[in-house]
């Protein structure tokens, strides 16, 4: 239960492969309920929403809610990836896991920082973006075809600035990529992301949210 539905997520990814994602920002945080050492997101436009998650199965530890996480009524370990140097400080959530398994029946309660910028405040943001902020999540891989490159150019490349190019690429996925819960994984040894594009556009939301990011 939430004041407004978005997208819930469980992981970040910050690494492509070729053949999938895996996280980086694995340092561990303890945290016990209410912690607010989560909470660096003060000066964003941003707006806190609060979450109750109850479960329908046992043995569940990880946690979910909207993002950016900022404190859970119950104790929790969190993977983090952090750059206190940077200004402001960054504290990267990667997964929040609760110190006790959960069952069902049980429920708990987040507080989330949720963006509330509008499509003028997202075209007029800066593009100055901190080093760690471009090392952990504009890499690709050496080997990415050069024709997925040449794609995401001529899809975006019009548009002066990050929200506009985005929101053509999510067109172009969206239009180009039938949807298809019953697709079979890519070949080994072939670029998942170029294989979608240019061998066979269909798959479900990993297939769509990996051509995305790639992309941008």
């Amino acid at each position: 239960r939430a004041q407004n539905g978005r997208y819930w997520r469980a992981m970040v990814y910050d690494r492509y492969s070729g053949s999938g994602w895996f996280s980086t920002h694995l340092d561990l945080l303890n945290l016990n309920a209410n912690d607010t050492r989560l909470d660096v997101w003060g000066g964003y436009l941003r707006a806190d929403v609060t979450q109750t998650i109850k479960l329908y199965l046992n043995h569940q530890n990880i946690l979910y809610a909207q993002a950016q996480p900022l404190r859970f009524n119950i104790p929790i370990e969190a993977r983090v990836g952090s750059d206190f140097d940077a200004t402001p400080p960054i504290l990267d959530v990667t997964v929040v896991r609760a110190r006790r398994p959960l069952r069902e029946g049980d429920t708990y309660v987040v507080v989330s920082a949720l963006s509330v910028a509008d499509e003028d405040a997202l075209r007029a943001d800066s593009t100055e973006y901190p080093a760690w902020i471009r090392a952990h999540y504009t890499q690709l891989p050496d080997e990415l075809p050069a024709r997925v490159r040449a794609q995401a150019k001529q899809v975006a490349g019009a548009f002066s600035n990050p929200y506009d190019r985005a929101v053509a690429l999510e067109k172009f996925v969206r239009a180009h990529i039938r949807y298809d819960e019953q697709v079979s994984a890519p070949p080994l040894q072939v670029d998942g992301v170029d294989y979608v594009l240019f061998e066979r556009p269909a798959g479900y939301c990993n297939y769509y949210a990996s051509v995305m990011a790639v992309l941008a």
